[in-house]
C-alpha cells in the first residue's frame, strides 16, 4: 500500500470525510480515527505478509511470535 497513488476529490466543496492515509471517501462509522476499511484490513495484511517473509514463509512461527 505505501506505492499506492493518493486519491484527490475532484469536488471542492465536498463535505464527505477522506481517509487520512489513501485520501478516498468512507463511512466514518465503518473506520477508526479517520482511516477506512481498505486501509486498515489492507495494512494488516501487509504485515502479515512482511513478517511471514521474515520468517522464512512459515506462518505459524509468524503468528506466534506476534501473539496471534
Amino acid at each position: 500500500m505505501p506505492n499506492e497513488k493518493r486519491f484527490v476529490c475532484k469536488s471542492d466543496d465536498c463535505e464527505l470525510p477522506h481517509c487520512k492515509k489513501c485520501g478516498h471517501h468512507y463511512e466514518p462509522e465503518c473506520g477508526r480515527n479517520g482511516v477506512c476499511d481498505h486501509c486498515i484490513i489492507y495494512g494488516a495484511v501487509a504485515e502479515a505478509e512482511t513478517i511471514t517473509k521474515a520468517y522464512g514463509g512459515n506462518y505459524e512461527a509468524a503468528a506466534a511470535a506476534m501473539g496471534w
